[in-house]
């Protein structure tokens, strides 16, 4: 006995159904699909034998996109500016939080902080975590002209 096994709905018509009679059917995409665009589809597929009196069966598929580390992250803001009095006396001091995105599924709960240029001094000191910038020692203007 033959089998039609169809598509019935999909979301955005993003898959499809390959089907062989007596073999198990397959759903394929039939486009690319983007977690960040529609994380998940729900698909109903109806399995209907070819009988003079047919029966079916009609499944509900949830097919869930796996995400992959496809965005760069985004800075919240274009620039940063901060201004701090010289001659402080050393204590760890909050100059500025920087704070950035990822497009990706739970991706800015895992960037990373890091300090590449500009601070041959040592004077500044940034919190991997959390973005916050912050004084590590003594500032002042005018020793800094000459480092």
């Amino acid at each position: 006995m033959e089998e039609v096994v169809e598509l019935m709905r999909g979301d955005d018509a993003r898959a499809e159904i390959m089907s062989l009679p007596f073999l198990p059917s397959t759903i394929r995409t039939s486009q690319v699909l983007d977690r960040e665009t529609m994380p998940h589809y729900w698909l109903t597929v109806i399995a209907q034998d070819m009988a003079l009196v047919p029966k079916f069966a009609r499944l509900e598929v949830l097919v869930t996109v796996d995400d992959i580390n496809d965005n760069i992250p985004q800075s919240l803001e274009p620039a940063y500016y901060a201004s701090v009095q010289e001659n402080l006396d050393g204590t760890i001091q909050e100059i500025v939080r920087i704070l950035a995105s990822d497009g990706d599924y739970d991706g800015s709960q895992h960037l990373s902080y890091s300090i590449t240029g500009g601070n041959s001094g040592d004077f500044f000191q940034i919190d991997k975590n959390s973005g916050e910038w912050a004084f590590s020692s003594i500032y002042d203007v005018v020793q800094s002209c000459f480092m």
